[in-house]
């Protein structure tokens, strides 16, 4: 990070978390802390840090330099920018007001999940601190378009398919498994696959997501790999019953096609490196037959 920010030297940086990944790497939640806070190493008073103000890390850095640090989140006035009043439409995004300023905003977002809160936030930061007019921002947010195999919803069939299977960390599986949670459809099946560069922490977070998986709703579980085998086993321990696991992801690929039907809602998840992209081409060319 010190040597892209060395190259970039950006005036306003943002971080917007301290989760897991890369943790393989950077041994602790602590050490990925740090490696983040390297984007800061030449910033003086003429530079800003925007963070996310709800991080139990992230809160911590007002002191840590003579450059300015606006802080973003939830329901907490102590923040720079704040969102309240959060409206989850499920599928169809998020509402809420955010305020700034001594003045309030109505925001939408037509992305699910109340992560993207956060997201929508820090992009109003980001454009306060240029002078971009927030009602210019909130317009942006509203109009965004997002790359794909982001949450990305489509229907087929009468099948409700949530591809993102982009890439993946335990955080980002969690907030898909809550959109997939918010599906209307009768029955929600979760495909999950492995979370790379987990290292030691591989295993209990992985099994710890069996519980997420639960919580959400879903009716059954689907995974691939060797650490997602645990995220069965977790869910099983939380008396879910309606769960298989395979060590590979074409094995998911020739099974999952004869699964679905009519009426489910589909979470596709995992790592890059699991080509979670195979699953999401065999449901839908099994559904256009």
């Amino acid at each position: 990070m010190e040597r892209l920010a060395a190259m970039g030297q950006p005036n306003v940086a943002v971080i917007t978390n301290i989760g897991m990944s890369h943790i393989e790497n950077l041994g602790s939640q602590e050490g990925i802390f740090k490696a983040k806070m390297e984007i800061t190493k030449n910033f003086t008073r003429d530079n800003t840090l925007i963070v996310n103000g709800d991080d139990k890390f992230l809160s911590t850095t007002k002191d840590m330099g003579d450059y300015k640090v606006v802080y973003y989140g939830i329901d907490n006035p102590e923040n720079d920018v704040y969102a309240k009043n959060i409206v989850n439409k499920g599928l169809d995004g998020v509402e809420f007001i955010a305020v700034a300023d001594g003045r309030e905003y109505a925001v939408e977002v037509t992305l699910p999940g109340k992560h993207n809160v956060y997201n929508a936030l820090a992009a109003i930061c980001v454009g306060r601190e240029f002078g971009v007019p927030i009602e210019d921002s909130v317009r942006g947010i509203k109009e965004c378009e997002y790359t794909s195999q982001r949450l990305e919803v489509e229907e087929i069939g009468g099948v409700q398919i949530i591809n993102d299977c982009y890439n993946a960390s335990p955080d980002s599986i969690r907030a898909a498994l809550e959109v997939l949670g918010k599906s209307e459809k009768p029955r929600k099946i979760a495909v999950l696959g492995d979370v790379l560069e987990m290292g030691d922490y591989a295993r209990d977070a992985h099994y710890d997501l069996g519980k997420s998986v639960v919580e959400c709703g879903a009716d059954m579980l689907v995974t691939a790999g060797e650490n997602a085998a645990y995220i069965a086993e977790g869910a099983k321990d939380c008396g879910m019953n309606n769960v298989k696991s395979f060590p590979k992801t074409l094995y998911v690929c020739n099974y999952i096609k004869d699964v679905i039907q009519s009426g489910d809602a589909v979470l596709i998840k995992a790592s890059h490196g699991m080509r979670f992209e195979d699953i999401y081409k065999s449901i839908k060319e099994s559904l256009k037959k």
